[in-house]
């Protein structure tokens, strides 16, 4: 037998190093679990997975926090300075006393040259001086033509500077260690880093964005109401460019570096913001606790007022068959555009392929934070997702896949109404469905367990083979506008499917439906060129029949499944 006692949350005052009370410091509760805490780009407090670690002081200086499992520690900070002590301390003393600010410069040395125009970034670490701690400093200083740098606002403790290195397919960077630091509370320390030469940036697989073009002396204004049409005071308003990061959070942007460069700001007590204008800036995004709005620039040169739309709430179920689908991950996505048409970019039909919309002009969308706008469902597979923009939105299950990484199973899409609550509900027919792929033996992998393996409604393989064929810009234009093409392009559906080691598997819910089997071998951080993966598709078509009732548990065998590789050299040699 167990009893379980109500839990007590932290409680303390925040106070001045000579003990006067601050009021609305941030107060961070730091679990076990806390991936994502630490300092925003604003300077402020935040845990972006549970928005219940986080308070503020009152206008004594005292806080209260509900009780979490895991809690660790606590982190306050203020213009006043910083401070993180033990949970534990709080109770042999409440009062938490912020230490001030200091301030690292320097100066980063390469061999024979200064370390210019180099992304440096700040992180605390532990008394190894090596392993960061999971707490986000948001610290980010660029080196000048002589290798100077500096960081400000920079709280006392163990620290590491290091430098950014991209990603190798352009989507992040590693951050290799420069130099540990130590500060003391208020100190201004100078550094001087003698570093080795740069680990060279891979460039192999991805073509870098090109990087915005500003437009000296012009800018955005305008004005952000809430619903009620008061003045949204202090609501974030960003400007998204084409090709340009931007991310949405709960209420909030998560995008490090339009805080940076100015492509984000606070709206003003009257509403107001000016923004940066850029060569291919699209729309404008506000965000308030109240409301949402995207605005076309050139909708704001006519009317320069953008008037909120209350947030949205998305509350569902989600089946597997006949059973609550327990435990899965529901997120919002981007709603998926499709091209309904091809066309040549050249004259003579050249074969340079342009994608167009028959559809009104559609803006990029920001990218959803994956934290902030996901659910779990519980045991009769309830989820709900709150602070959904209005508008046509996508959601999607996050699935399993046979290498150990997870891919979006889109569900569909949904409309959402300004401050409305849209219901829906997924799955409920799906069939168990069995079977094995094989490959030929000069083909077959070591391990099929390593596979990405989906089932794909349509009939993918069979488009590909037909462009294959294809030897003029008049088949290839006659094939992308067909009805089978439309139909295969207008059901993107597809189902993970985890193959065992010989290559046999077992799914518990796919719909009724005709599909295709794709099977993907190539290894994981290899090249991502067409040419160089080793993706397998079947041939024949595969059916999954429906239920022959409510009750029916049987399995679908789809038999043996025999793969065949998809070649990018063959069809470039057709072309030519």
């Amino acid at each position: 037998d167990f009893v379980l006692e109500r839990g007590i949350g932290p409680t303390g005052q925040v106070v001045t190093t000579n003990g006067q009370p601050v009021a609305k410091a941030d107060v961070l509760l730091i679990c076990d679990d806390a991936e994502q805490a630490g300092f925003d780009y604003e300077g402020h407090l935040n845990s972006w997975r549970n928005k219940e670690l986080v308070t503020q002081t009152d206008s004594n200086g005292d806080f209260h926090l509900k009780p979490q499992l895991g809690m660790k520690s606590i982190a306050v900070a203020s213009s006043n300075g910083f401070t993180r002590i033990a949970v534990e301390q709080l109770q042999s003393d409440p009062h938490i006393v912020l230490q001030p600010f200091g301030i690292i410069r320097g100066v980063l040395h390469r061999p024979n040259c200064p370390g210019t125009n180099e992304d440096l970034d700040l992180s605390f670490v532990d008394s190894d001086n090596q392993t960061r701690q999971r707490f986000n400093l948001a610290k980010h200083a660029v080196t000048d033509a002589s290798g100077r740098f500096e960081f400000d606002q920079v709280p006392a403790g163990k620290l590491l500077i290091s430098y950014r290195v991209k990603m190798h397919d352009g989507n992040g960077w590693m951050e290799p260690p420069l130099q540990p630091v130590e500060l003391a509370p208020g100190q201004t320390l100078e550094v001087e880093i003698k570093a080795e030469a740069r680990q060279a940036e891979d460039r192999a697989n991805f073509q870098p964005q090109p990087a915005p073009v500003l437009l000296p002396g012009q800018e955005i204004k305008g004005t952000i109401l809430l619903p009620d049409g008061k003045p949204a005071v202090d609501a974030q308003v960003a400007v998204k460019v084409k090709g340009k990061y931007l991310s949405l959070g709960r209420a909030a942007f998560k995008a490090s570096g339009a805080w940076q460069d100015g492509s984000i700001v606070r709206a003003g007590a009257d509403g107001g913001f000016t923004l940066p204008m850029y060569a291919d800036a699209q729309t404008v995004i506000a965000v308030h606790d109240k409301g949402y709005a995207q605005v076309p620039v050139a909708d704001l040169k006519r009317s320069p007022q953008i008037i909120l739309q209350s947030w949205g709430t998305v509350e569902g179920t989600l089946r597997r068959g006949h059973h609550a689908a327990t435990n899965e991950i529901v997120l919002l996505t981007d709603t998926q555009i499709r091209p309904r048409q091809i066309r040549s970019s050249g004259p003579g039909g050249t074969n340079s392929f342009v994608f167009t919309n028959t559809s009104p002009e559609r803006f990029e969308p920001v990218i959803y934070d994956y934290n902030d706008f996901q659910a779990r469902t519980d045991e009769q597979g309830h989820f709900i997702i709150t602070y959904v923009p209005p508008g046509e939105r996508t959601l999607a299950q996050l699935v399993p896949m046979g290498n150990g990484s997870r891919m979006h199973q889109r569900l569909g899409n949904i409309h959402v109404q300004p401050g409305e609550t849209i219901q829906v509900h997924y799955g409920g027919y799906e069939r168990a469905v069995s079977g094995k792929v094989t490959v030929a033996a000069t083909n077959a992998p070591a391990n099929f367990s390593h596979a990405r393996a989906t089932l794909h409604a349509g009939a993918s393989f069979r488009m590909i083979e037909q462009l294959k064929l294809a030897k003029t810009q008049e088949e290839r234009m006659a094939l992308f506008q067909s009805e089978a093409y439309q139909q295969t392009m207008s059901n993107p559906q597809q189902y993970s499917i985890q193959l065992a080691e010989d290559g046999s598997f077992k799914a518990d819910a796919v719909p009724a439906g005709k599909y295709e089997m794709a099977v993907d071998f190539s290894e994981q951080r290899q090249s991502s060129l067409p040419d160089t993966s080793r993706v397998f598709m079947s041939p024949q078509q595969l059916i999954v029949p429906p239920a022959a009732s409510t009750n029916d548990e049987s399995v679908v065998d789809l038999g043996t499944i025999a793969l065949k590789k998809l070649s990018l050299a063959d069809f470039q040699n057709n072309q030519k």
